[in-house]
């Protein structure tokens, strides 16, 4: 058997989320099994999403069509019948909404789960990234903001589109599976807007030192 590890000042970090792991065996590479779940849904996501579209179509029925046959083979179970149920009964699915809508009617513990999910995602690569604007040193959290440091955002976010990752948490979490690649920076909003507009933000160019005319 393998050793376990109960020292509570452990040095050993969730290899996805980055928090301190507790108890356990040694080995032991993830704080919770929801980190172990979120991260083999992002290396599944990131295949998918490196396939050209015609593939990621194939892959898709592909996996739709498994999910059926699953379902046929295991039709006496109960989450058998219930998944192809909620595959072929447009009125049941709509039942199930309903009925989730009642735990949470106004969708508030839904959006704040998905903000905090969120925050967690983005200060991860930010602090990978410097934690501050690589420009003027501006630290504020909510003013900071990604930057591709040789430019070709637009093209970048266009390759992540074709590949069904979205802005926003799909491109934060598009940079944390990937290792956090190089040619990328963390600037303040007023940094990255400048650079976009001049090829060159005013603190790094004379244009904050002129003179106004009189």
């Amino acid at each position: 058997m393998r050793p376990k590890d109960t020292n509570p000042n452990s040095s050993r970090l969730c290899v996805y989320c980055h928090s301190p792991i507790v108890g356990g065996r040694s080995n032991r590479r993830y704080c919770s099994q929801q980190c172990r779940s979120r991260r083999n849904s992002d290396v599944k996501t990131q295949r998918v999403a490196a396939m050209p579209p015609d593939e990621q179509q194939i892959y898709r029925d592909r996996r739709r069509e498994l999910q059926r046959e699953s379902a046929r083979n295991h039709d006496e179970s109960a989450r058998g019948k219930r998944l192809m149920r909620w595959q072929e009964d447009e009125v049941f699915r709509q039942s199930q909404r309903e009925r989730t809508k009642r735990y949470d009617p106004t969708g508030e513990k839904k959006r704040t789960a998905s903000k905090r999910l969120y925050r967690e995602l983005r200060t991860r690569v930010l602090d990978a990234y410097g934690k501050h604007c690589q420009c003027c040193g501006e630290p504020t959290f909510e003013f900071l903001a990604i930057d591709h440091i040789d430019g070709g955002g637009r093209e970048h976010r266009a390759f992540l589109r074709q590949r069904g990752i979205g802005a926003g948490a799909g491109f934060y979490r598009w940079l944390e599976v990937n290792g956090f690649p190089l040619g990328f920076q963390v600037l303040c909003h007023n940094c990255n807007m400048a650079k976009g507009f001049y090829g060159v933000c005013p603190h790094q160019s004379s244009l904050h030192r002129t003179e106004p005319e009189s």
